[in-house]
């Protein structure tokens, strides 16, 4: 995320006498930037808080995928779940990662999804077993379908 000011990046800030030129990053809600193509990736607004100790993330997000009816090709299409701030990477953060769905008569369902990251980006490859088209949540909801911030997931992220 960056600050702009008639068009031109904000690199310190002075308040009296006291210069503010790096932010600190570490316990901080970040909003990550919401860059996925309608229709077709994750959208919806993601936070992110990092832990500089263990080069963790938390997340939470409200951010869906529409997925039609009975989605469940051999090799399914890598759709943009997450992209993180500005001065932020992915690390190694395994081969899944588990997805929520909502369906009208069977409540809340799961599904580990094979994922892969690229720098500032984390894809996935969510699926649909159904018979109508579904969302998919990045993160975890009621049984009533609602999505709320009390839901966290975390992935190793480094500060670059």
């Amino acid at each position: 995320m960056t600050l702009l000011v008639g068009g031109k990046e904000v690199t310190k800030i002075l308040i009296g006498t006291d210069e503010f030129s790096q932010l600190d990053y570490e316990g901080t809600w970040l909003e990550c930037p919401d860059e996925g193509v309608e229709g077709q990736d994750f959208k919806g607004q993601t936070l992110m808080k990092w832990d500089a100790a263990t080069n963790t993330a938390t997340f939470k997000s409200n951010a869906t995928v529409n997925l039609p009816s009975y989605y469940n090709p051999n090799s399914p299409a890598s759709r943009l779940a997450i992209t993180l701030p500005k001065g932020f990477k992915f690390l190694d953060n395994g081969t899944t990662a588990t997805f929520y769905g909502h369906y009208s008569m069977l409540g809340v369902a799961t599904q580990s999804a094979k994922i892969s990251v690229q720098d500032n980006k984390l894809y996935c490859q969510v699926t649909n077993n159904y018979q109508n088209s579904n969302p998919i949540f990045l993160y975890k909801i009621t049984s009533d379908g609602l999505v709320t911030f009390d839901s966290e997931t975390t992935f190793k992220v480094e500060k670059i």
